[in-house]
């Protein structure tokens, strides 16, 4: 998971190009391997979209939530549909 990346931190946070370069790799790698991506917004209308470098990644937004947490109710049903294959609550069959 990663925090929001808004235009309006752009100026707050040390080295946000090379933050925001690096989630867009992410997001990229994660399309490749056609791993799950899961994306939440932080109260876009208030705070502004995520920032364009990271375009490739809003079609995955969930919710624009109001909550402080990422783990919105529409990201819990996302990861439960997922069925992992490693569930630290299950005991091992080792």
């Amino acid at each position: 998971m990663e925090f929001d990346k808004k235009e309006s931190f752009r100026g707050s946070i040390r080295y946000f190009p090379e933050i925001a370069n690096s989630t867009a790799n992410m997001v990229e790698f994660a399309k490749v391997m056609e791993y799950p991506i899961a994306v939440t917004e932080q109260y876009s209308r208030g705070l502004g979209k995520t920032i364009p470098e990271l375009e490739a990644a809003h079609e995955f937004v969930l919710s624009d939530k109001t909550q402080f947490s990422m783990f919105t109710p529409e990201v819990n049903e996302f990861m439960e549909k997922l069925q992992p294959r490693f569930d630290p609550r299950r005991p091992s069959l080792d």
